[in-house]
């Protein structure tokens, strides 16, 4: 019996658990959000650390 229910049970789960994070996902963004936005958003570095790290980042981006 446990062959069979104790997976049943974690599927179970699994499907339950999927289905609240995409229903939670639809209420908070709506329905029509775009999951891919060809405009980057990049917030201003705030000290030098954060200057660094987004020099960085970008000659990444731009090196593929």
């Amino acid at each position: 019996m446990k062959d069979w229910f104790m997976p049943s049970i974690g599927f179970g789960l699994f499907v339950y658990f999927m289905l609240f994070v995409i229903l939670y996902a639809i209420k908070i963004g709506g329905a029509n959000v775009p999951l891919h936005s060809e405009v980057q958003h990049i917030a201003p570095a705030k000290n030098e650390t954060e200057k660094f790290l987004q020099d960085v980042a970008k000659s990444v981006r731009e090196s593929f």
